[in-house]
């Protein structure tokens, strides 16, 4: 498995993102638009911090997708460049068989 996407990194059970570290056990990887993860946040399916969500509504994100990792009692959205969604859904894909 390729083990480091955008700044994820994930190391035997764990998977780290800046300074977060959660257990991999339990973590389920997507992709999703702009839009579709605002509707998951409006929904309460995801939680985002206040950094994560400006990121989010910044008119620019319009122009890539979010690599959004959802485990027990974390979530992250990494942006990442709409040329880079396929490796996206690639690196998800794979850390969800993990």
């Amino acid at each position: 498995m390729e083990r480091t996407f955008r700044g994820i990194h994930v190391t035997d059970d764990r998977i780290t993102y800046r300074e977060s570290d959660h257990p991999l056990l339990g973590a389920r990887a997507s992709v999703k638009s702009p839009a579709a993860l605002r509707r998951d946040v409006g929904a309460g399916r995801v939680e985002l911090t206040d950094a994560t969500l400006a990121v989010v509504e910044n008119r620019k994100a319009t122009n890539g997708v979010f690599l959004v990792v959802v485990g027990d009692g974390f979530s992250m959205a990494v942006p990442v460049p709409i040329r880079k969604g396929s490796d996206a859904r690639t690196f998800a894909s794979r850390l969800n068989t993990a």
